[in-house]
C-alpha cells in the first residue's frame, strides 16, 4: 500500500538495465546448474521404471528419503550463500571462507546424523511404506519383507551419498554467493553427466 511504497520505495524505480543484465548473468548459470541436476535425476527415473513394479516401488520410497537429506543441504547452502555474499560485500574474505567451511561441516554432521539413524531403523522406516496397503505387494507380486529386503542395498548407498553430496551442495552454494556461478556449473554438468548416470 501507500505506507509501504513510502517506507521503501517500492515501484518508484524504472527497471534499470544494468542491473537486470547483472541478474542475468548470475541466475542463468544457476539455472543451468538445476537443469544439470534435472536431467540426471529424469535419467534415473527412466532407468527406474525398466526394473519392474517392485523396483520401481523400491525406488520411490529411497527417493522420499533422499529429498529429505537434500532439502537440509538446501537450507543450509542457502544460508551459507547469503553470509559468505554478505561477508565478502563487507571485504571480509576470511570470514567468507570460514562461513563456508563452518557451514560445510555443519552440513555434513546434520546429514550424517539422520543417514545414521535412517540406516539403523531402515527396516521399520521402509515397512512402513511397504506396508500401507495391499495394493503394494500385489502389484508388485512379492510381500512387504521382500520388497524391504530389496530396498535395504540402494537405501543404505543411497544414505550414504548424501553424505558426500552434502558437501557439494553446501559449497557449491557458498560459490555462488560469492559469484562463482559459471565454475560451479561446469562442476555441476560434469558430476551429473560424467559421474552420478555412468
Amino acid at each position: 500500500g501507500p505506507k509501504m511504497r513510502e517506507v521503501y520505495g517500492t515501484f518508484r524505480h524504472r527497471a534499470n538495465r544494468k542491473i537486470a543484465g547483472q541478474v542475468m548473468r548470475l541466475s542463468a548459470p544457476r539455472s543451468m546448474q538445476a537443469l544439470a541436476f534435472s536431467q540426471a535425476i529424469v535419467f534415473f527415473k527412466i532407468v527406474g521404471d525398466h526394473t519392474g513394479q517392485a523396483g520401481l516401488a523400491a525406488s520411490a520410497v529411497v527417493w522420499r528419503f533422499i529429498g529429505f537429506t537434500v532439502l537440509v543441504s538446501l537450507g543450509i547452502g542457502t544460508a551459507t550463500a547469503t553470509l559468505v555474499g554478505r561477508e565478502l560485500g563487507a571485504g571480509r574474505k576470511e570470514s567468507a571462507a570460514r562461513y563456508g567451511w563452518t557451514a560445510t561441516g555443519l552440513g555434513v554432521l546434520t546429514v550424517t546424523v539422520f543417514a545414521i539413524l535412517f540406516a539403523m531403523f531402515r527396516e521399520p522406516l521402509l515397512l512402513m511404506f511397504f506396508s500401507r496397503g495391499p495394493n503394494v505387494t500385489e502389484a508388485s507380486a512379492l510381500t512387504s519383507d521382500q520388497l524391504v529386503a530389496l530396498a535395504v542395498g540402494p537405501f543404505l548407498l543411497m544414505l550414504a551419498f548424501q553424505v558426500v553430496d552434502a558437501v557439494g551442495i553446501i559449497l557449491s552454494r557458498a560459490l555462488n554467493g560469492a559469484g562463482e556461478v559459471m565454475y560451479v556449473m561446469y562442476a555441476e554438468f560434469a558430476v551429473a553427466w560424467l559421474i552420478c548416470i555412468p
